[in-house]
């Protein structure tokens, strides 16, 4: 309930019925539920759901409640109150996905780099994405078991590494849905136990030798999920096109890749060069072992600063964050990015090969 309305007690006897009645009728909307492996009366549709906020509102927020003169005031009243219950800075997730395409993503620094990588990510991509015969109800049967349910995935094994021809080729068919976005970044070791929205917290730490991870380093399942949802270019027919609306294309996963990037802990491409490592994962490495403590190592006098890590500020350009953050991404994934070359993918890449958790 929101704070300007009855609130739970009102709602409840009610949901049951808000839920069937907002439920679609007709053949193609049955149709529509078998493709996608859904319960015909259990599960809404995106639509359907929008229709349940509309009675849900209209029941919480009569027009006799204190600035709800009609229903569209009673709609924007119980999502005002639904965004009080975020951390406060979980005000991002709010905003409209094209604000930060237009202020960060779109920017030549930014799509410079993920052109280079662009090849790169492509065969993380394609093997991740679901393959034809395994999208009717695989969706539905692993559905669970990315939020650690009682089910677990198909195995699948590892691909080799296409041609570039072929990959771009099987690219123009692949679909990521959100349960294997969230199955990759747990591979990478992006997913922290726990629920909720991840708060964007921009610490900085210290990279000495007894160097852990940060407290929720990454992000949750949930916080993951909403990045997949504001990474996917909206349509208008959810019937016709339901594939597009619910999954992500190889476009739309480089830029939830480059949402993804604002929630890792890392050193900044300054940082690295000064400690005379190739990268972010050769830093950790080097930080672990001892040698990036202040007196031994050669930039750093003993009463010097340490060397610091943390997640990018908000007002870092995003090129400069995803030169640090995607050679990191690569490496989880077994490719061997070299300082003065293309990254070099692994002979097979495996469909989950989990990575510890932690930094480095």
């Amino acid at each position: 309930g929101g704070a300007a309305g009855p609130g739970e007690p009102v709602l409840r006897p009610h949901l049951d019925t808000i839920f069937s009645s907002s439920l679609q009728s007709g053949a193609a909307t049955r149709e529509q539920r078998m493709r996608d492996g859904l319960g015909l009366e259990d599960t809404l549709l995106r639509f359907e759901f929008m229709r349940a906020v509309v009675r849900i509102a209209a029941l919480l927020y009569t027009t006799a409640s204190p600035g709800c003169a009609d229903l569209p005031s009673s709609i924007s009243s119980l999502l005002t109150s639904m965004a009080l219950s975020l951390p406060p800075d979980a005000t991002e997730m709010l905003s409209e996905p094209d604000t930060f395409r237009r202020e960060r993503l779109y920017t030549s620094s930014a799509a410079a780099v993920i052109e280079r990588y662009a090849p790169h990510l492509r065969l993380i991509f394609l093997a991740y994405a679901a393959e034809t015969d395994d999208t009717a109800g695989g969706a539905a049967a692993t559905a669970h078991s990315a939020w650690g349910g009682g089910r677990s995935p198909p195995a699948r094994s590892g691909r080799g590494i296409a041609s570039a021809a072929a990959a771009r080729h099987e690219t123009m068919s692949a679909l990521l849905s959100v349960h294997e976005w969230i199955e990759l970044l747990v591979a990478a070791g992006m997913i922290y136990a726990g629920v909720g929205i991840t708060q964007r917290d921009t610490s900085v730490y210290s990279a000495s030798a007894d160097l852990h991870p940060p407290d929720r380093d990454g992000l949750s399942a949930d916080t993951a999920a909403i990045l997949f949802s504001a990474s996917r270019m909206q349509g208008t027919d959810e019937m016709r096109r339901r594939d597009g609306l619910t999954n992500l294309t190889f476009a739309d996963f480089l830029e939830a890749v480059a949402r993804l990037c604002a929630y890792k802990v890392l050193p900044t491409a300054q940082t690295i060069q000064v400690a005379g490592c190739t990268g972010a994962s050769h830093f950790f490495e080097q930080a672990k072992a001892g040698a990036l403590e202040p007196g031994v190592h050669p930039a750093l006098q003993r009463n010097d600063e340490p060397f610091m890590v943390g997640r990018p500020l908000p007002t870092t350009p995003l090129g400069e964050a995803l030169e640090v953050f995607l050679p990191w991404l690569l490496e989880r994934f077994g490719f061997h990015v070299p300082n003065d070359g293309p990254p070099v993918p692994p002979t097979q890449l495996l469909r989950a090969p989990t990575v510890a958790r932690g930094l480095g």
